[in-house]
């Protein structure tokens, strides 16, 4: 992944501090999903993990993250799960930007 897919935003380590960098980029008009992208961000609670997907003009970035010594992949008997969607992220921009 070229860091510059992104332009404003890094990409970190962990979650929170992805999210706090891309929640920051989501009012800045050179983000490239903006109008047209799709974003989605899943959060597993057993575990716990989440993952972020982008994807706009053909490009696709798919970003990981886990608890130290969780493997994601693995399927717990059952589990709770968080989902926001591109259209809540274009929601909140235009909430705030209103």
């Amino acid at each position: 992944m070229k860091q510059d897919l992104l332009p404003g935003v890094e990409v970190t380590s962990t979650l929170g501090a992805f999210m706090g960098n891309w929640i920051d980029g989501l009012f800045d008009a050179t983000l490239p999903w903006k109008d047209e992208g799709i974003a989605n961000l899943e959060v597993g609670l057993s575990g716990p993990w989440a993952d972020f997907t982008l994807e706009w003009a053909g490009n696709r970035l798919e970003l990981g993250f886990a608890a130290q010594g969780v493997d994601p992949r693995a399927e717990p008997d059952w589990e709770r799960r968080i989902i926001l969607r591109g259209n809540l992220f274009r929601k909140l921009v235009q909430i705030v930007e209103a």
